[in-house]
């Protein structure tokens, strides 16, 4: 009886430190590190024309709730700054000449961002979807490594 006690008491000490101001789970999600998959694009008009997939890898570091580090896609890198929230990700990557903005989901093992989310996995900064700029066709799925 005692060790049944003193387990059940571990556990509602576990259970209390992992809670929230308003009593809820925290998600404690920490998406610091490496992170490597693919992604694929189209072109931003109806058809989601000449589709490319290549490798993507994100080097992320997380103080609170904002995020930096660097996006590669193929061989192109560039910085990145974001925030998460709960299990979604929004982050802003300036590679090359371009800037895209990329919306996704994320565990404590992958990320991905899907084909007709709201918003967009991706659109380039200031663009709008479907004039000529851009991809909502784009898809990318991430593992932490």
């Amino acid at each position: 009886m005692e060790k049944q006690i003193k387990i059940i008491l571990t556990i509602a000490a576990v259970f209390s430190l992992t809670t929230c101001e308003d009593g809820l789970l925290s998600p404690a999600r920490d998406v610091s590190g490496i992170w490597k998959g693919t992604l694929t694009s189209s072109e931003n008009n109806a058809a989601q024309t000449d589709m490319l997939t290549d490798v993507m890898v994100l080097n992320l570091t997380q103080d609170e709730n904002i995020i930096t580090g660097e996006m590669c896609f193929g061989s192109i890198c560039g910085y990145l700054t974001g925030t998460i929230s709960g299990a979604t990700i929004d982050f802003t990557a300036i590679i090359g000449n371009g800037c895209i903005d990329v919306h996704g989901t994320f565990t404590s093992s992958n990320m991905e961002g899907m084909k007709n989310s709201n918003p967009p996995p991706y659109l380039t900064c200031g663009d709008v979807l479907n004039d000529g700029h851009g991809s909502k066709g784009i898809e990318w799925h991430v593992a932490k490594l």
